[in-house]
């Protein structure tokens, strides 16, 4: 099973400005992670990553 979470333009364009004011940030998430199961939790692409 593929998870694909997007933004919608207004939200994208809301964060990238909110992100391009500083040099640092932090994720914080809560999961919870079926056995035997792995993958990513936060993954940032630029361009065609």
């Amino acid at each position: 099973e593929e998870r694909d979470l997007q933004l919608s333009q207004a939200g994208f364009e809301r964060a990238a400005s909110l992100l391009r004011r500083v040099p640092e940030f932090t994720v914080a998430a809560l999961l919870k992670q079926e056995e035997a199961n792995s993958g990513t939790i936060v993954a940032f692409s630029h361009g065609n990553n």
